[in-house]
């Protein structure tokens, strides 16, 4: 399922902050191209932003974001890119927030986390109307909670019906799919991984009848045991079969 936030990111990356602050139009530099701003970022065109926002959304590692429930506002930072983004529907201009990078020529974390800082205040009808989180569950829960409740101007609609943010939209949708079917067969891979391992440990010190290895064709096996009363099975990928084993020196074959 495409995310709700994908059109917000189409209209951002599509709206003024690109002339400004990539392409260094309207009084504004091109900060991602240059070092004062942090590490060089290419961007060359609508979908280039678009997708380094999606990252900076979808980056749970170096991205906090602060939410303002009240208002229905977010902003978000990531240190790594020191890349500052703020989401609003109700711009006039139907952009629906902007981007932009603070000067921070060495990439000091601490620098981008202060904009974020200065950013809320600055927003803020009244203090400690933000609500602050850097965890990945807080911040994938800020952002569903965001999306659900944030409405946007009437120009946002009309811009949202333009075949060139279509088409960045698409681009997004098609591209979290791919982002999410990766991150979940390296999620499935890690998970198979300790399992085996955790396998090969019970193994060598339990009995060859506490547990019962099928071989199902193509190099691939399945372990079933009983670990402290818990009847376990796991399928294993060829290279996990093959790793169990080398590990118990047993020759599988189907």
């Amino acid at each position: 399922m495409a995310s709700l936030i994908n059109p917000l990111l189409a209209l951002i990356a599509t709206g003024h902050a690109f002339d400004k602050h990539v392409l260094g139009k309207n009084g504004g530099e091109r900060e991602f191209d240059n070092r004062f701003f942090g590490p060089s970022i290419p961007i060359h065109n609508y979908k280039d932003a678009a997708k380094m926002l999606q990252d900076i959304v979808r980056d749970k590692d170096n991205t906090v974001i602060a939410y303002n429930a009240d208002e229905c506002l977010v902003s978000l930072v990531n240190t790594a890119k020191n890349v500052y983004m703020a989401i609003d529907g109700k711009v006039r201009n139907g952009d629906c927030g902007s981007f932009y990078r603070p000067a921070n020529p060495r990439n000091n974390p601490e620098q981008a986390l202060d904009c974020l800082v200065r950013k809320t205040e600055t927003f803020s009808s009244r203090a400690n109307s933000y609500t602050f989180a850097s965890k990945p569950h807080e911040i994938e829960k800020m952002v569903n909670q965001f999306t659900q409740k944030i409405r946007v101007c009437r120009e946002a609609i009309r811009r949202l019906k333009d075949p060139q943010v279509r088409e960045i939209i698409d681009m997004l949708n098609e591209r979290e799919e791919t982002l999410d079917a990766q991150a979940q067969a390296k999620a499935d891979k890690r998970s198979e991984d300790i399992m085996a391992q955790a396998f090969i440990r019970f193994a060598k010190k339990a009995d060859p009848s506490d547990y019962d290895i099928q071989v199902t064709g193509k190099d691939r096996a399945t372990v079933t045991y009983i670990h402290k009363d818990q009847l376990r099975e796991v399928e294993l990928s060829p290279r996990n079969t093959k790793l169990v084993s080398q590990a118990l020196g047993l020759a599988l074959t189907a």
